[in-house]
């Protein structure tokens, strides 16, 4: 799931990056809550379309862009000037892998899942923690 991620923010942050010089704009999507924005929402796109792809139900799917995207309410912080940028990203990319990792609730959930499937869950999140951090 993290590789799909990376993925989506490599190549539509790139295409972004066309669009934007193609419009004569190339410097449009530099501020901070945007970038930020358009980042979560590339990351969010592709991982939607993979689950998508991989059969997973519509709910699930849902569940999984809401945990991707609370992440980076860290902006209001950031907004009212009470941390950096770098702290908003930081802060944001953390808080989504926990949003990914606690968006796959069984309960009430139409789908069933399984307990290697939570387990299998935070391994892809713990892994990719790691990877952030280092």
């Amino acid at each position: 799931m993290v590789a799909v991620m990376l993925v989506g923010m490599v190549a539509l942050g790139r295409l972004e990056s066309l669009l934007a010089s193609a419009v004569g704009r190339p410097h449009a999507l530099d501020g901070t809550t945007v970038s930020a924005l358009l980042m979560a929402a590339n990351m969010t796109v592709v991982v939607a379309a993979w689950m998508c792809l991989r059969g997973h139900h519509i709910r699930l799917i849902g569940e999984m862009v809401a945990g991707m995207n609370v992440g980076f309410l860290a902006m209001v912080p950031l907004w009212i000037g009470a941390t950096s940028h770098h702290t908003l990203m930081m802060a944001g990319h953390e808080l989504m892998f926990l949003g990914c990792s606690s968006s796959c609730s069984p309960a009430g959930s139409t789908t069933q899942i399984t307990d290697s499937d939570l387990l299998h869950r935070r391994n892809v999140v713990t892994s990719g923690l790691a990877a952030l951090r280092a």
